[in-house]
């Protein structure tokens, strides 16, 4: 399958040249192309232009403010269809405060290929609290944005048509969460291959503390590893915090 990666990208320079960094690190980086950076219009996007020039990444910018839920759609459509790749079977996309470990795009490697016949929308790399071992994911329905994949066909005939545009008062991601899931899962990693690290300066960052309860991840891993095995889910294993929507423990999928 072809597959590739895009970051996003608006006023916070140095979260982006953290994020591109630890992506340069991760074991199996080359198989996936050179990444795009998508930057929003803002005062700043001169300096996360250089920031991602430097490290060594293909970039696009915008030339009027988008907003972040168009923001990521932008990324992600443009994922599949542009020219700088053939056109993608799998697309993950990074936003500037999601920091990857080493091994998180293994963890996508083997979703792609092991999950793309099951009942799974959307791949996330992210888990706030560890509910596992290294090799064990959870099948589960509540969608995050902190490093995430899809597959073409997920995203042409679900997820881009059913897209929340603009920056109201609700993120696209909690729209997809409470609209669009609906009978499909989520795979996550039972521990984290993203650390967030964007605490101040979020477009819905509501409240510093809203980070540390919600956002931080207790436990990252930078194991290596290529093969996983789904452990079943339980309540315990959720991290949705008591003021949001449960995320519903399914089971297998298959």
């Amino acid at each position: 399958m072809t597959k590739s990666i895009t970051i996003s990208a608006q006023k916070r320079p140095a979260h982006l040249k953290e994020t591109l960094e630890a992506l340069k690190q991760c074991d199996g980086i080359k198989e996936w192309g050179t990444p795009m950076v998508l930057i929003d219009y803002h005062p700043k996007q001169q300096e996360c232009m250089e920031v991602a020039f430097k490290a060594g990444f293909r970039v696009t910018t915008f030339g009027s403010k988008l907003g972040c839920n168009t923001i990521i759609w932008k990324s992600m459509d443009h994922g599949f269809y542009n020219n700088y790749y053939p056109s993608s079977d799998f697309h993950v996309h990074f936003e500037d405060d999601t920091v990857p470990t080493k091994g998180a795009l293994r963890w996508f490697d083997w979703a792609m290929e092991n999950l793309k016949d099951q009942k799974v929308l959307t791949v996330q790399a992210f888990k706030r609290v560890p509910c596992g071992e290294d090799d064990e994911y959870i099948l589960q329905r509540r969608h995050l944005s902190w490093g995430w994949g899809t597959w073409r066909n997920r995203w042409v005939y679900t997820l881009s048509k059913n897209w929340l545009h603009g920056d109201g008062d609700m993120a696209w991601d909690t729209h997809i969460r409470d609209n669009v899931i609906k009978d499909w899962y989520v795979a996550q990693p039972c521990i984290s291959r993203i650390q967030n690290t964007g605490n101040t300066d979020g477009t819905f960052m509501r409240h510093p503390s809203i980070y540390e309860n919600e956002h931080r991840s207790l436990k990252t891993t930078d194991s290596i590893i290529t093969s996983f095995r789904e452990k079943p889910f339980s309540d315990s294993a959720c991290d949705t915090p008591a003021s949001t929507p449960a995320c519903s423990g399914t089971g297998h999928s298959g």
